[in-house]
């Protein structure tokens, strides 16, 4: 009796050995993913581009507009000229005449009637401070927000007097800005509604 329980024994500690060396050998070769994916590629891109941009605003005193999409402000104690980023108004003051064109003029005329009435914007910085021609390049804010219906720069592509154009590295709200562009040309918003303008694009 003795000697069949102790085979027994034998026999359950080798069954149980086995199954040790087993789990070793299926998690050797058998390793799941130490990040497994939570979130689609598509979400976290989608999330990145509603991500509010965290420079800060500077508050600084409004000069006057020059065309659709450059103003003058009072920054660090002088007058500079502030190129908004992303868009793109055709020419209205351009030195060369044959340059400018009566949708300038319109774009121009529609920045100077969103920003009728404010004394005072919100410049925020992207990478870059300044362009080639020393013009600070910022998003321009009516208001200290984080809704882009509040931005000069969304308000123009969205309401269809300018045109997305990306320059690099100063993109954070670039996609913003595409489909911003391409809703307001799909539902002839603002200049759109003309087909020349359109065709200034092509």
């Amino acid at each position: 009796m003795k000697r069949k329980s102790f085979i027994l024994l034998i026999f359950f500690l080798i069954i149980i050995a086995w199954s040790v060396d087993r789990n070793k050998i299926i998690s050797y070769f058998y390793k799941p993913s130490a990040s497994p994916v939570t979130e689609s590629t598509e979400y976290k891109k989608e999330a990145a581009v509603n991500e509010f941009l965290d420079n800060p605003f500077i508050k600084v005193d409004l000069i006057r507009v020059v065309d659709g999409d450059t103003i003058i402000v009072f920054y660090n104690e002088e007058e500079r000229y502030v190129r908004l980023i992303g868009v793109d108004t055709p020419e209205s003051v351009n030195p060369d005449e044959l340059k400018n064109n009566e949708f300038g003029k319109m774009a121009s005329d529609y920045t100077k009637e969103i920003l009728s009435g404010y004394n005072e914007v919100y410049l925020q910085f992207d990478v870059s401070e300044t362009d080639q021609y020393g013009r600070l390049l910022c998003y321009v804010w009516l208001f200290d927000s984080d809704n882009l219906t509040d931005m000069l720069n969304y308000q123009l592509v969205a309401d269809g007097y300018a045109f997305h154009k990306e320059y690099e590295p100063d993109t954070y709200y670039a996609e913003s800005f595409t489909a911003a562009t391409v809703h307001a040309k799909d539902n002839q918003k603002g200049l759109w509604a003309y087909k020349d303008f359109e065709n200034l694009w092509n």
